[in-house]
């Protein structure tokens, strides 16, 4: 009788322990569904396991829970509604979240019968979803950008750098104060072997460029809150690099700091070119013009005093993917006064893990020149 007393509670014993094995194994992920759009709720989303029974449903406020095992983690979650593109995750990005929030792109049908009201209302989502997503589609993770830059200009010889650009938060908070705190240069490499003779010739103009990264900084179309300050169309579609995109026309109605990230402008209009797919801005180029000319950018505001002289800044940025997310890859700026013009040419040659020591930004340059160092270096040049 004892040893029979003895045999059950060993058994209840193994029981208790797989039964909280099994449990260990578990876990729950709750979460909304939301059009990437709007930000509203999509209702009755379905969230499924590919290949197996299990899933649920978002209720009518998009919300939903779902119970999920580490044994499926090499299985893909499915998230799919009547009139949005559906997406897919793995379940092993998931395992050490407890919430998450799906955004989910309405699906565009044809443009080529839909009147001209119509498709600026597409391109106002196509854009607002665009902006949205940057955190989902873009890096966000601490990264150091090795760059190559070059500055040419009527009245000066062509003088070339390689700085290493630093980005502590990535493009996961789009802001000014964000932008300007969290990313910092340093030049490890000078073309010119002549010492700058004034303070002019020796400023970098860095900074005028890295902030030509819309999806990184704000001032721009992808601010969301200044959205409706822009005239928006959506021109057609193309193909970039083997991805199907949205042309999409902006024109801004009156330019100011919030919308163009320049308080003396008077003029911002350009294109974007989107992925159909993923709702990635692959390319942007854009035209600003500005009252006056400033010695430290268009990003500073004029004294009265300062006599009037119109700017007009050229830009074009675009985007390459790295791994798994989408990485600035090159930035093509040109700004014009009167007859002069300067031209600055950025190429990302590298994406690099973040380099801490790398404080402040470099305003000026005065580094030495390495012969060794551009003999071997292929400079790139704009395709």
């Amino acid at each position: 009788m004892m040893t029979l007393i003895k045999n059950i509670n060993l058994l209840l014993a193994v029981l208790f322990v797989f039964a909280n094995s099994i449990a260990a194994q578990n876990f729950t992920v709750k979460g909304d569904v939301v059009n990437a759009e709007t930000n509203q709720a999509v209702e009755f989303a379905n969230i499924g396991i590919e290949d197996t029974y299990l899933g649920t449903a978002s209720d009518i406020d998009g919300k939903f829970e779902i119970q999920l095992s580490h044994a499926l983690e090499d299985k893909i979650v499915r998230i799919s509604a009547v009139g949005y593109r559906a997406k897919s995750f793995f379940v092993k990005d998931w395992a050490d979240i407890s919430y998450v929030k799906i955004q989910l792109v309405p699906i565009k049908y044809g443009l080529s019968e839909i009147d001209i009201k119509a498709k600026s209302k597409v391109g106002y989502g196509i854009v607002k979803a665009a902006s949205n997503l940057i955190a989902e589609n873009y890096m966000v993770k601490s990264h150091t950008y090795k760059c190559y830059i070059n500055t040419a200009g009527t009245n000066s010889s062509s003088v070339s750098q390689v700085f290493l650009l630093t980005d502590k938060t990535g493009y996961k908070t789009r802001s000014f104060t964000d932008a300007f705190q969290n990313r910092n240069y340093k030049i490890i490499e000078n073309s010119s072997d002549k010492e700058p003779q004034s303070f002019s010739q020796g400023l970098t103009m860095i900074d005028q460029v890295i902030n030509s990264d819309i999806a990184r900084c704000a001032g721009n179309v992808l601010s969301v809150e200044s959205v409706n300050d822009f005239e928006i169309e959506v021109l057609g579609a193309e193909v970039i690099n083997q991805d199907s995109v949205w042309v999409i026309s902006y024109d801004c109605k009156k330019p100011n700091m919030q919308n163009c990230g320049d308080p003396d402008a008077y003029y911002y209009s350009g294109k974007l070119w989107i992925t159909i797919k993923d709702n990635v801005v692959l390319k942007n180029t854009s035209v600003l013009k500005r009252k006056h000319n400033f010695v430290h950018g268009n990003d500073f505001s004029v004294p009265a005093d300062v006599p009037a002289k119109e700017v007009t800044y050229q830009v074009e940025t675009t985007y390459r993917k790295d791994g798994g997310n989408y990485v600035l890859d090159a930035v093509d700026y040109r700004y014009s006064v009167n007859s002069s013009v300067q031209k600055l040419f950025l190429k990302v040659v590298d994406v690099l893990p973040f380099d801490g020591s790398i404080q402040g930004r470099q305003y000026f340059n005065n580094e030495k020149y390495n012969t060794s160092f551009w003999q071997n270096f292929k400079k790139p040049v704009k395709q």
